[in-house]
């Protein structure tokens, strides 16, 4: 990696507001996610030898277990009576009309024991990947009850989506791959955690250097 890219991931990681949010709170998590955010970039920018790899796979791992400790989301394996009900409801309406495909052993079989699991996680996918949460503070569908903060400037989004419109192109099968695991990831955690979908930091630090890095070699 040549120095460019190296200040440009070390200038992201640190110039917006969430790190210092999180540092403030957690000066571990802090430090762990700049390491992620920054050893990530290289890892997806240039070729690395297995210590490199070692000290990155290390330093994720510490990370995702502190997080899934601290975050993990205790609600994707219980359904309230209420959800209980209101699924029940939704199963006779459906299956009054469909028969056997809805009324059959591996269908309810599904429904009570899969779907409200699989629902929620699909929830907690959907508020990862909102970008609404990291640039605009959720706005307009800001959630009651629920801690929204500036992440990072409004002004970067463009960059953001030019970041990932080129590793899309580009196909960098590392990015992608990393991105699927640490939003799978994200997903078990609970979406109130006072410091937010923390796992996709070094996912969404990589994409803005992505992003910068493009835009400046086509300014010249």
């Amino acid at each position: 990696m040549d120095f460019f890219k190296f200040i440009v991931i070390v200038a992201v990681t640190f110039s917006n507001f969430w790190i210092w949010k999180i540092i403030s709170n957690n000066l571990l998590i802090g430090i762990l996610l700049i390491l992620a955010s920054i050893l990530g970039f290289i890892f997806i920018s240039s070729k690395t030898n297995r210590l490199f790899l070692i000290c990155l796979s290390l330093v994720f791992t510490i990370l995702v277990v502190i997080t899934i400790n601290v975050a993990f989301d205790k609600n994707l394996t219980i359904v309230s009576s209420q959800m209980r009900l209101l699924l029940d409801k939704r199963h006779q309406f459906f299956s009054s009309d469909l028969g056997k495909v809805f009324k059959n052993k591996l269908a309810l079989n599904y429904y009570v024991n899969w779907y409200p699991k699989i629902s929620k996680f699909h929830r907690n996918i959907s508020y990862v990947v909102d970008l609404n949460s990291y640039f605009f503070e959720s706005h307009p569908r800001e959630r009651p009850g629920f801690n929204e903060f500036s992440k990072y400037p409004f002004f970067l989004a463009p960059i953001f989506i030019l970041g990932l419109l080129i590793i899309l192109v580009k196909g960098n099968k590392r990015l992608v791959l990393s991105a699927v695991i640490l939003i799978c990831l994200s997903a078990i955690t609970v979406p109130e955690f006072a410091l937010g979908p923390i796992l996709s930091f070094p996912i969404i630090n990589s994409l803005l250097a992505t992003g910068i890095i493009a835009a400046k070699e086509y300014l010249g």
